[in-house]
Order: structure tokens, then C-alpha cells, then sequence
């Protein structure tokens, strides 16, 4: 398939489908190429049914040659209380594909554990990695901790306070660096309630924060963050522990992506929404010592004028929206969801079951809330393959329980 119009496909069926309420991170591992590693899912690095882990390996035959690639332990985010490791199987691939044995685990959450349970479990899920980095093709010297949100706060504790490895049987110096994404490393006196529960607020000990454990014989760190972050401010947070590490002498290095936010910081390590906000995958592969990504092959800035145009236009009433649709293949994509009405994954409604199987197919089956399909305005003609898609539609409810979303027109499905 030529990759353009995939790509179109892909940004097309992404922002329906968020829009629509659907998980963004079942989106975005829909999207996930086969073929490009090999998973072991559900290895036991404990007794509880929360510490499970998967590993993601390169296939057979790539470079670096087996016994020489880095392995990445990887936590996730969710305050300490949500996750599942299943989820973030778009970073296995980007990371696997390259080069990396990744090693994604689950831990125990809040409310059923509290600090510092879940720094221990990550310290068991690193000192399995560690203890099996040889067997998995990975080169023991060359392992690395990295999160996002939450899981960076581990990933940061784990690196800098040595406790929690010295309590699973290893030590800090076992890792060759550390890699946060958004991470709260000095977040005292605690206001989210959620984040409270998890710290045991007011009786959170001052050395629950990686701040204050930084010394000259912290491993090196990558330390990346969004401008655009509500949810953990950049500023105090990583800019913070960017001075500390300096100020120590330790080999710290920084990105700060102007157009991403929370979320999109780890989303965008995904190959395919590269676009959102710059890549943030070519500096994680650098820091390992794997080659960086190539230049991506999609068109970032066309898409991202599809995207916000969507968007935006959800945005207006629906008199101000003009029917924009062409359909360069009518008898392959001739149906669009365009609003709610119908039951989660719904083949209600009338319509193309070819197109539905497609958009189901791409989006993994994710639910589309109440989603129901219609016939777009066909053109009168097509056009060439550089115009032949649309930008989006929205179309005046007749129902007041109805959300009804801007339709945009998949043009290549083969």
C-alpha cells in the first residue's frame, strides 16, 4: 500500500475515532506494525497476580547482533492507581523494532498498596531484568530504567535511591542510565487527592521524592518533558532535576517538545503520531546507543492540518460546517461514522460492511462509543491522489442526546 495515503488513512480514522471517546491507547496499538518483534507476555517476576511482565525482542538476524542490544525496563503512568503493561505495546515496538529489548511489567497500584510497595515491585521487575538481561539477547551492562508519569518517578527512584535495588539483591551502578518522560520528581506538600491515597498524605516522608537522592554516582539520565503539560509541571519538576543532576556532575541530557502535552509526550514515541509534536523516539535511541530512528516517512505537516482541522471543526455548530467529501475509490470506502447513536462497535445503522470492517480492523475493535453510519455527500467527480481525501463535516442533530461528530472520508483503504 503506498505508505501516503496509509498514513492518511490512519490520521483520518485517529482523529474520528478520538472524537468518538475511544481509548487513545488502543488506538494508537491498533496502529502497531506485526512482524517487526517477537513477545513473551505474562512472565512472573513475583507471586502476586500484578507482577507480570512481557518482553519485547528484536526478530532474529537484526542489528545489534544478539548479546549486544540495551534492554529497557519500561514503567507506565496512572497516578500510581491505573495501567495495564498490555497497553503500551506501541512502545515495545518502537523500541524493539530498533534494536532494544524492552521489558514491559504491571505493578501493584493504589488503593491496594501504597508507597513505597510499588518501588518495590519495580525493583523486583529490574532485578529480573537484570538477572535474565543475557538470556533475552541483551547486553547486561547495558540496561536502562524509563517511564512516563508515574512510571518515571519510579524509574527516577530506582536509579537514584538505593534502597529499593539494594532490598531486591542489585544497586544503581547496575544501570548504565535512567530515562523520564514527564516525571514528578518533587511533588511535596501533596493536593491530588488520588495522589494522596498513594502516599499515605500527611505522613509522606521527605525522602519519597528522587530529588533529594541525586549524588555524584547517579547513573547518566535522559530527561524529557512537554511545555504544554497540566498535569506535571515541567518547570518543577524536570527542569528541577536537571539542575540537581548538573550540579552534581552527572551526565544528564534534556528535550522539552513545545507541542506536546502529558499524554501526547508518550504517545508520540509511537512511529505513526510522530507528527503530533517532534519526535521523541531518535533521542531514547540515541541515549542507548542504538542508531536514531530514520527520518519519518509521513507527512507531518499534512497531517497535522487534518487533524486540527478536525478538531476544530467539532468545535463550530453545524451550520458553520461545509460538506466537504470526494471519494477516490466509492466502492471501497463509501461509509463514514459520523455520529452517536448506535451501540459500542455497532453494525447498526446501514452502510458499507466493508468500510466498517476496516475502520474496526484499524481502530483494534477499541469501542466507539454509540457510533452509527452514514452515507457522506459523494463528489461529483474525483480527484487527483494529492487532494482525493476531505477535511471534515459535521451535520446538525436531530436528536438532543445525540453527539454528532465531524465525518472525515477515508479515500484509500487497499
Amino acid at each position: 500500500m503506498n505508505l501516503r495515503f496509509q498514513f492518511k488513512r490512519h490520521t483520518v480514522l485517529l482523529s474520528a475515532a478520538l472524537l468518538m471517546g475511544c481509548s487513545p491507547v488502543r488506538i494508537l496499538n491498533s496502529f502497531v506494525p506485526e512482524g517487526t518483534y517477537q513477545r513473551e507476555a505474562g512472565i512472573a517476576y513475583g507471586t502476586e497476580p500484578r507482577q507480570q511482565l512481557d518482553v519485547y525482542q528484536p526478530l532474529a538476524g537484526g542489528e545489534p547482533t544478539e548479546g549486544q542490544r540495551p534492554l529497557i525496563l519500561f514503567f507506565y503512568g496512572g497516578n500510581w492507581s491505573q495501567g495495564e503493561r498490555a497497553d503500551y505495546r506501541f512502545v515495545g515496538e518502537a523500541l524493539s523494532a530498533r534494536g532494544a529489548v524492552v521489558v514491559i511489567p504491571d505493578y501493584r497500584l493504589s488503593p491496594q498498596v501504597t508507597y513505597p510497595e510499588f518501588l518495590r515491585d519495580g525493583a523486583r521487575a529490574l532485578q529480573w531484568s537484570l538477572r535474565n538481561a543475557a538470556s533475552l539477547g541483551a547486553d547486561p551492562k547495558r540496561v536502562y530504567v524509563m517511564g512516563h508519569s508515574a512510571g518515571a518517578y519510579i524509574a527516577g527512584m530506582l536509579a537514584l535511591d538505593a534502597r529499593w535495588l539494594n532490598e531486591a539483591g542489585a544497586g544503581p551502578d547496575q544501570l548504565a542510565g535512567w530515562i523520564g518522560l514527564a516525571g514528578p520528581y518533587d511533588f511535596l506538600p501533596i493536593g491530588d487527592p488520588r495522589t494522596r491515597l498513594a502516599f499515605n498524605w500527611p505522613d509522606t516522608p521527605a525522602n519519597s521524592q528522587p530529588l533529594v537522592h541525586v549524588s555524584p554516582a547517579s547513573p547518566p539520565a535522559l530527561l524529557m518533558a512537554a511545555s504544554n503539560d497540566r498535569v506535571v509541571d515541567p518547570r518543577r519538576n524536570t527542569a528541577r532535576m536537571v539542575e540537581r543532576l548538573r550540579a552534581a556532575g552527572v551526565e544528564v541530557t534534556t528535550r522539552e517538545f513545545d507541542d506536546l502535552g502529558h499524554a501526547t509526550l508518550i504517545g508520540a514515541v509511537a512511529k505513526p503520531l510522530e507528527w503530533i509534536g517532534g519526535p521523541v523516539l531518535p533521542p531514547i535511541l540515541s541515549f542507548v546507543g542504538l542508531a536514531p530512528a530514520d527520518s519519518s516517512p509521513y507527512p507531518r505537516a499534512a497531517a497535522a492540518a487534518t487533524m486540527r482541522a478536525t478538531l476544530a471543526s467539532s468545535k463550530k455548530s453545524a451550520g458553520d460546517i461545509t460538506p466537504a467529501f470526494t471519494r477516490a475509490k466509492p466502492s471501497i470506502a463509501s461509509w463514514l461514522p459520523c455520529t452517536a447513536s448506535s451501540s459500542c462497535c455497532s453494525s447498526g445503522g446501514g452502510g458499507s460492511s466493508l468500510a466498517k470492517s476496516q475502520l474496526n480492523s484499524y481502530i483494534g475493535r477499541a469501542c466507539v462509543s454509540r457510533v452509527a453510519w452514514y452515507s457522506p455527500i459523494a463528489a461529483s467527480k474525483p480527484r487527483s491522489p494529492e487532494n482525493a481525501w476531505s477535511s471534515a463535516v459535521a451535520q446538525s442533530s436531530a436528536s438532543r442526546n445525540a453527539s454528532w461528530m465531524p465525518c472525515a472520508v477515508m479515500n484509500s483503504l487497499s
